[in-house]
């Protein structure tokens, strides 16, 4: 998204943002979705005057729920891991 953005790049920035958009919605990250949501719109307008906030806030989030997801994997692979040993 910020190559997109950096080069003007606007329509694979729209389909860079839409396809993250549907990405987190499918794995439940509904704060990732919302931001993109909102940014999809703002870009399909044009309007791009807040298009780094936009990124850092999804920036965020995103290694937000990496860091979650890693965690919970983590504690399955050892609940599973004790119930095999």
């Amino acid at each position: 998204m910020r190559t997109a953005l950096a080069s003007t790049d606007y329509p694979t920035l729209h389909r860079a943002i839409h396809t993250l958009k549907s990405s987190s919605a499918n794995v439940g990250v509904l704060i990732v979705t919302r931001l993109c949501e909102t940014f999809e719109v703002h870009a399909r307008a044009g309007s791009l005057d807040n298009a780094d906030t936009y990124l850092a806030q999804i920036e965020a989030e995103f290694k937000a729920a990496e860091l979650a997801l890693q965690q919970e994997l983590r504690r399955k692979f050892l609940a599973f891991r004790q119930k095999s040993a």
